[in-house]
């Protein structure tokens, strides 16, 4: 069975930004996906790569239900 994929949600200078943190304490790495990505593609990776850093996984904006983010924030 697929475990569902379950993103947090963070208003950054007014733009919602939809997350997910893989492991515990400050950030080592962030994935940000390409045109057309979404955060499930980059699931199961996130969570590989959290066994030895904390991830950051987010979306930002590509449709009308997300803003876009103003300006490159990885």
């Amino acid at each position: 069975m697929k475990k569902s994929l379950s993103l947090d949600n963070k208003s950054i200078d007014g733009q919602n930004i939809s997350y997910c943190i893989f492991g515990k304490g400050d950030i080592d790495l962030v994935i940000e996906m390409g045109l057309g990505a979404v955060a499930g593609e980059w699931w199961h990776i996130a969570e590989q790569l959290s066994k030895q850093f904390t991830v950051l996984l987010y979306e930002r904006g590509r449709n009308i239900y997300k803003a876009r983010s103003p300006k490159n924030i990885a």
